[in-house]
């Protein structure tokens, strides 16, 4: 009998502990994978603003719509699309497309309309990384603004970088 309190003992710290070092790698992972979206998130700004760049050098303006860089500027929709965004699985697979009118939902980022200088002008609309949002400004900065700072940032809280 107390060898069967001693195993009963034994199998119930070896479970608490597994269960720790799960939650553990758990917790570690999912930090890792919000890092790598994070990181996806500032490369595909940083290509939209060379793309955005492109287009102001060829035709001395902007677009309107980040939508209309697809496909001359930008291969298709994902290009314009923050994997923290979450999508249904219907819009998942408007990603390859190159359709802005069909693909608009998958868009997660917006053009900011006559920015201040030195204010970003692609803003980042749809989604957030740990109460940030992604901002790209006209020389190619990315920035971190808090969730719920507008697109014209005050010199009191800088530029949120």
């Amino acid at each position: 009998m107390r060898t069967r309190a001693i195993a009963t003992v034994v199998g119930l710290a070896l479970a608490t502990a597994l269960s720790l070092l799960v939650a553990a790698a758990w917790a570690w992972d999912e930090a890792r994978i919000e890092r790598l979206r994070a990181q996806t998130c500032r490369r595909r700004l940083a290509a939209i603003g060379g793309a955005l760049a492109t287009y102001r050098g060829r035709h001395d303006r902007l677009r309107a719509s980040l939508g209309d860089l697809v496909p001359a500027f930008l291969p298709n929709m994902e290009a314009l699309h923050c994997p923290r965004h979450s999508l249904d699985y219907h819009e998942m697979m408007l990603l390859g497309s190159r359709d802005a009118a069909r693909a608009a939902a998958v868009v997660s980022y917006a053009l900011v309309p006559e920015p201040a200088p030195g204010a970003p002008w692609v803003i980042e609309t749809r989604s957030t990384h740990a109460g940030r949002r992604h901002a790209l400004t006209a020389d190619g900065r990315v920035l971190a603004l808090p969730a719920d700072a507008s697109a014209r940032p005050s010199p009191a809280t800088g530029s949120g970088g």
